[in-house]
C-alpha cells in the first residue's frame, strides 16, 4: 500500500492542479460557486446524512489504517492531512471542476481539462484508495466470521473474494444506486461511534483492561465473543436514524446509540458473553 501511495499521490496531486489551471482559469470561480449543480438535486438532510454519515465511517475505520503507525503524532498527522487536503481541498475542486464542465461524471470532467493521461492517473488512483477500501474490508470480514462463526479465514483469500465481488458489483452498474447506499452508511455507522465513545469515556465496562494493555505495548489479550446490548442498541438506533424523518438521520442514530449505551451501562446490561484470545496480542505499533 505505501509503494502504490508513492506513485500514485504525487501524480493524483499533479494532475488535479493541473485541471485546477487549465479548465477553471476559463471560468469565474465566483459564478461556479453560486451557480446550481449540474447533477440531480438532494435535499439539505439528504446531504447532510451523506456527509456526517461520510465522515463517521471514515473515523470508525481509521483505527484500520493506522493501527501500525509508529506514534500517536504519525497517526493525528494522518488524518489532519488526510480529512484537510482529501477532503476539503481536492473534494472542493472536484466540485468546482463539475460545476465547469457542467457534469457529475468524473471521466468527462479529466479528459475535458486534461485529456486521456489524466484517465491513466484517475484509473491509478482509483487502485491506491480501493487498496485501503479492500484492507478494512477484509480486516472487517476476517474478524467477523472468526467471532460470530469461530472460524478462521485466510485474510489474503477474503480480499480478493471482496475485491472481485466488487468488480463485479461496479461493471453491472452498482454505482446507479450510490447515494441510496451513502443514505444507509450514513445511519447504520453513526451509532457505532456512539457506543465507541460512550464506552470509552463514560462506562469504561473495559477501559481498565485497554489502559493495562496499552502501558505493555499491545492489545487486551482477550475480548468477549458477543455484548448482546451493543447489538440491541446499535439496531434500535440505526432503524430510528433510517426512518425517523424528525431532525438529521445520522445525529439521531449517533446520539441515540450513545444515550442508549450510556443508560444499559449504569443499569449494568452491557456485559460480555464467552471471550477468545485476540490475534497474539500484537504489540501496538509494530508492523507486520
Amino acid at each position: 500500500m505505501a509503494w502504490t501511495a508513492y506513485i500514485t499521490v504525487p501524480a493524483f496531486l499533479i494532475l488535479v492542479g493541473w485541471s485546477i489551471i487549465s479548465e477553471l482559469s476559463r471560468h469565474d470561480v465566483g459564478a461556479l460557486v453560486a451557480s446550481a449543480p449540474p447533477g440531480p438535486q438532494l435535499t439539505l438532510l439528504q446531504g447532510t446524512t451523506l456527509v456526517a454519515g461520510g465522515f463517521i465511517v471514515g473515523a470508525i475505520v481509521t483505527p484500520d489504517m493506522t493501527r501500525f503507525n509508529r506514534s500517536v503524532a504519525d497517526v493525528v498527522k494522518q488524518t489532519l492531512v488526510g480529512v484537510t487536503l482529501g477532503e476539503y481541498v481536492i473534494g472542493m475542486a472536484g466540485v468546482l471542476l463539475a460545476h465547469a464542465v457542467g457534469t457529475s461524471e468524473i471521466t468527462t470532467i479529466v479528459t475535458s481539462s486534461v485529456g486521456w493521461v489524466g484517465i491513466l492517473v484517475i484509473v491509478a488512483g482509483t487502485i491506491k484508495i480501493n487498496d485501503w477500501n479492500l484492507y478494512s474490508s477484509g480486516l472487517g470480514l476476517v474478524n467477523f466470521v472468526g467471532t460470530v462463526l469461530g472460524r478462521k479465514v485466510h485474510r489474503g483469500a477474503a480480499t480478493a473474494v471482496i475485491g472481485l465481488l466488487g468488480s463485479v458489483l461496479a461493471a453491472a452498474g452498482i454505482l446507479d444506486a450510490f447515494v441510496d447506499f451513502l443514505t444507509v452508511l450514513g445511519v447504520v455507522f453513526p451509532p457505532i461511534a456512539g457506543i465507541m465513545v460512550a464506552e470509552y469515556f463514560v462506562v469504561r465496562r473495559w477501559r481498565g483492561e485497554l489502559e493495562q494493555a496499552r502501558r505493555r505495548g499491545a492489545v487486551p489479550e482477550s475480548a468477549p465473543d458477543w455484548v448482546p446490548a451493543t447489538l440491541l442498541i446499535w439496531l434500535a438506533a440505526a432503524l430510528v436514524g433510517r426512518f425517523v424523518e424528525v431532525g438529521l438521520g445520522s445525529i439521531n442514530s449517533l446520539v441515540l446509540a450513545f444515550v442508549l449505551y450510556v443508560v444499559a451501562g449504569k443499569l449494568g446490561w452491557v456485559r460480555g458473553v464467552g471471550s477468545h484470545r485476540t490475534a497474539e496480542a500484537v504489540p501496538a505499533g509494530s508492523a507486520v
